[in-house]
């Protein structure tokens, strides 16, 4: 059994806490699932952040989400640290729903729906902090670990559960055993909190608040129980920093409590007055005790806007009230930090931190798009090929994808897309929207407990209806029985159905729209959007994919290592070879299967069998060992690295090679290759007086791991002056083919042009300018791979490569992209094209930074996403700047004297696209992006792809004057 969809999942702007209602049937084993499985990753949560904890030095936040991980964040900064996944199994478990934090921050624990496919009990996972790896599990629990929390002095663990009789369980630290219980309870236990005195308080959806004395032995014994005296559930119970009193938010109402921390009489009831929506279980007192937080679903307006407040008392609780915009969802946990900060997070999923002025002096905002309320803005084409969405709540920033053109276009959808069909002679329906109970011609309609209709759309023959509900997508006839129901990753705010009838479509509060096959319910592929309106990724069942420029490792593999271990993840890029296929997807619209579809992009592509599996293909791991911090500051300008190998899919590990701001360094011995669990390797690493980033990758006959990196911080003495880079350049540009088909009018004057461009830089920006110019009948194959040699050869770490490159380029039947010099032969690409992978090789090992100028695009048949992945990966690292995004072709004009792509980036090189002086890679992108459109009508649309880890940086600098050539 495999898990057919992404592992996403988002709740309604309430606080409802009903995760057993995602539960399936389960299948029990000895182990986690051993197949690898297909899950998100975006850098940021994508479902419901339920919990946040943090250390008491406040350098640490853990958050903990139904999207199956724990992120830890560097704080002050917000810097992702680390991301651990836990165990996951084919029905949901490893969904985490509560996490906490050790006071000296070296040990975080986890819990949710963790275990139950193998355990047939609920566990809370252990794991260290610095390395990641799982140190232990406490087991044996009986349902879904809801709250988490550690005693002050490190002592004790105490958890609360799910479900009538769950209450609350204490273990002591030193061996991770269970030392005490108490199981009467008559509802939901949600939270629990220590004082700093050995005292335990609790709160239960049944009603009652209760106190405990802790045993130095671990005991537990119930000195008070009361009924809360606000509200009829209480949400958060917390112990103000001196344990004299106790705060109280509630699930159900806006009102907060403050309770003898003794007795949980009352003592008084902060000031809630004008509050007058949503409820306020979340609570936190500020860590010197003198303000009271509290946060739910309390909503006002602010800057014209709805925003979700965080409320702050002074003096305590008894004083003032203040009100501070924090999101625009639900928040679901708060958490104190040192100096009057609070940390929060919210459900779509974010995470922020208030200073003590209620200031928001760090978010980190969700990675999705928000479909609520959508209305008519979710559009789709007779044949699916075509959807519209909005990026953010009630159809605000619309936006269409074309699957044929494989691309995003911005703005308002064109007519011929159709909204929902809401309305129909014969089918009345009512109540659907956010309601358990939608009504067919004022029948109802049975939903499963807690399970709340969101969106409908009725089939174009009026013949049946599609229900999106916070659990499923649900299909019913004109008679309201159900065909299939689906289950969903996530909440369905809006649905369509094709204008063909063949697919429904669901946009999910995870952020995706999933194509689902009308005739039983199976989904046939995905399609993720990220908020930054630019990047994507579309994926199968089996994990075929496409992407954007930078969209490709938005999905991934993750692959347990049994029960006591964090799982691997490894992003789609390390299977690109194998599961980049854009061909498929226009097939499977046509098929509605993904095998058959799979079946006819092989043929053409004359591939007689399917792709090796992942697990055959799995590349190496590679871990830092030490240090163990993920940043380190020195003096030295040598930095000794520890770090161990190991390779699941038992291929040997070939080698191992260290990178300093993406370029590598030169190792004349070679790096040695520990693998296996008990072999340690260290490597010496030279880095330059300045910030940067070291990282190790290693590599077998599969493909390469994903970096380890830690960031090296100098601390050194200030920089001498330095004399300045070198730029080496080999431009190519090819317009006389020896086939007179291919021949091109201005490609040779691009290179001159673009070489000239820069050359206008010596004595500027570069202390020389070094070009190697091969054009027209001089570019054979053979000259420019010798080209490509010079440019490895002769460029240091100190210098600066660039890779100019105009002429035809294409791809062969089976995908490849070859550069097609001078002498190619079309149907002998192997022998006469410049493949893509030669030019990668070079690239990858060129010591400085690399810029690659690609204008090869004339036939719109090469796939530039592709192509600027592959040279932007881990392991190669070069900047590309290419002509054009997906298939679109490349424009010259005999008025430009130039491509459109060229002119473009001379004009920017020259001046056009200065930014305060200076020229970086960012202000020549927004230039030659906004120039190229404006000379092609919008037909071309240059991209531009950056690994993650470099900054931005200038690359040419403003004259004064104009140059030959500028605007």
């Amino acid at each position: 059994m495999k898990r057919s969809q992404l592992t996403l999942s988002i709740l309604p702007l309430i606080l409802v806490a009903v995760h057993s209602i995602f539960m399936v049937a389960q299948t029990f084993s000895a182990e986690p699932p051993k197949d690898p499985i297909i899950v998100a990753e975006t850098g940021m949560h994508f479902a419901t952040i339920d919990r946040i904890a943090s250390d008491a030095y406040g350098k640490w936040l853990v958050t903990a989400s139904e999207d199956e991980s724990l992120r830890v964040w560097e704080l002050p900064v917000g810097k992702l640290f680390r991301t651990i996944r836990p165990p996951v199994g084919m029905t949901g478990d490893g969904r985490l729903a509560s996490v906490a934090l050790s006071p000296d921050g070296a040990t975080i624990a986890c819990g949710g729906y963790t275990g139950t496919e193998w355990d047939k009990t609920y566990s809370i996972y252990l794991f260290n902090l610095a390395s990641g790896k799982m140190i232990g599990r406490c087991t044996g629990l009986t349902n879904v670990i809801r709250h988490i929390a550690f005693s002050p002095d490190g002592r004790f663990l105490a958890a609360t559960l799910w479900g009538q009789n769950g209450g609350v369980h204490l273990f002591q630290t030193s061996n991770w055993s269970q030392t005490g219980e108490d199981r009467e309870y008559g509802n939901h236990s949600v939270s629990a909190h220590f004082s700093r005195d050995s005292r335990l308080v609790t709160t239960s959806f049944d009603g009652y608040l209760r106190l405990y004395e802790v045993g130095t032995e671990g005991s537990l014994r119930l000195t008070v129980k009361v009924k809360a005296p606000n509200g009829n559930i209480p949400y958060a119970a917390r112990f103000s920093p001196d344990g004299s009193k106790v705060a109280v938010g509630y699930h159900d109402t806006a009102s907060v409590s403050v309770l003898s921390g003794r007795d949980l009489s009352l003592l008084f009831s902060p000031n809630t007055s004008g509050v007058d929506n949503g409820a306020s279980g979340s609570i936190a007192w500020s860590s010197d005790g003198r303000y009271l937080f509290a946060g739910g679903t309390y909503r006002k307006i602010v800057d014209g806007d709805w925003n979700v407040i965080i409320q702050r008392w002074s003096d305590g609780g008894r004083g003032i009230r203040s009100d501070f915009a924090a999101a625009d969802n639900t928040i679901m946990d708060l958490a104190p930090l040192p100096d009057g900060r609070v940390a929060y997070a919210s459900f779509n999923p974010a995470i922020g931190i208030l200073d003590q002025t209620g200031k928001r002096i760090l978010f980190v905002p969700p990675p999705t798009a928000d479909f609520r309320d959508n209305g008519d803005g979710f559009r789709v084409s007779s044949d699916g090929s075509k959807v519209s969405f909005s990026y953010e709540k009630w159809g605000k920033s619309p936006a269409s994808f074309d699957l044929n053109k494989r691309g995003l276009t911005l703005g308002k959808p064109d007519a011929s897309l159709k909204p929902p069909l809401t309305m129909t002679d014969g089918l009345t329906i009512t109540n659907w929207k956010h309601s358990c109970e939608p009504k067919l011609n004022n029948v109802p309609l049975q939903l499963e407990e807690f399970e709340r209709s969101r969106s409908l759309t009725i089939a174009p023959n009026g013949k049946s209806f599609i229900l999106g509900t916070s659990l499923y997508l649900r299909h019913y006839d004109h008679q309201g029985n159900l065909i299939w129901k689906t289950a969903l990753p996530g909440e369905a705010w809006a649905v369509n159905v094709t204008g063909n009838g063949s697919i429904a479509l669901a946009g999910l509060g995870n952020g995706a729209i999933l194509w689902v096959r009308m005739s039983d319910g199976k989904w046939i592929f995905g399609f993720f959007p990220h908020a930054d309106k630019k990047r994507w990724v579309l994926w199968t069942y089996y994990g075929y994919y496409d992407a954007s420029v930078g969209g490709e490792d938005f999905i991934g593999w993750q692959v347990n290592r049994g029960r006591d271990q964090a799982a691997d993840f490894f992003p789609a890029s390390r299977f690109r070879d194998t599961n980049y296929r854009p061909d498929i997807f226009a097939k499977i619209l046509v098929t509605l299967d993904v095998d058959e579809a799979v079946r006819l992009a092989n043929a053409v592509r004359g591939v007689a069998k399917g792709a090796p599996t992942i697990t055959q293909i799995l590349p190496p791991v590679i871990e830092i060992l030490d240090p163990i911090e993920s940043s380190i500051s020195t003096t030295s300008q040598t930095v000794t690295l520890r770090y161990r190998v190991r390779s699941p899919s038992g291929a040997p590990v070939n080698s191992v090679r260290a990178l300093v701001n993406t370029r590598p360094i030169p190792t004349p011995k070679g790096i040695p290759v520990a693998s296996g669990e008990k072999d340690v390797g260290e490597v010496t690493v030279t880095v330059p007086e300045e910030d940067c980033e070291i990282a190790l990758i290693a590599e077998n006959r599969n493909a390469s791991s994903v970096p380890a990196t830690i960031r090296v911080l100098w601390k050194g003495k200030p920089l001498a002056k330095r004399s300045l880079p070198r730029l080496l350049m080999l431009a190519v540009g090819i317009g006389k083919y020896e086939d007179d088909s291919l021949k091109l009018n201005f490609a040779a004057k691009d290179a001159d042009d673009f070489v000239s461009a820069f050359k206008q830089q010596e004595g500027l920006l570069y202390s020389k300018v070094i070009t190697k110019e091969i054009t027209d009948t001089k570019a054979k194959k053979d000259n420019i791979l010798d080209g490509l040699e010079w440019l490895k050869k002769e460029t240091t770490s100190r210098d600066i490569a660039v890779i100019f490159l105009s002429g035809h380029g294409t791809n062969d039947q089976a995908g490849q992209y070859y550069f097609l010099p001078q002498n190619a032969a079309i149907d002998n690409l192997t022998r006469t094209g410049l493949e893509l992978s030669t030019i990668r090789n070079t690239v990858a090992f060129i010591l400085g930074r690399v810029l690659l100028f690609l204008d090869t695009c004339h036939s719109g048949s090469v796939d530039f996403n592709g192509i600027v992945n592959t040279l932007t990966g881990s392991g190669v690292g070069a900047v590309v700047f290419a002509s054009s995004a997906g298939n679109q072709k490349s424009w010259e004009r005999e008025d430009w004297k130039n491509g459109a792509f060229t002119k473009a980036l001379v004009e920017g090189l020259n001046g056009a696209a200065d930014y305060k002086g200076k020229i970086t890679i960012t202000s020549l992108d927004l230039y030659v992006s906004d120039r190229v459109k404006e000379l092609t009508a919008q037909k071309q649309t240059p991209v531009v792809g950056k690994p993650t880890t470099i900054p931005d940086f200038q690359i040419a600098e403003k004259k004064k004057g104009k140059f030959p050539g500028s605007m």
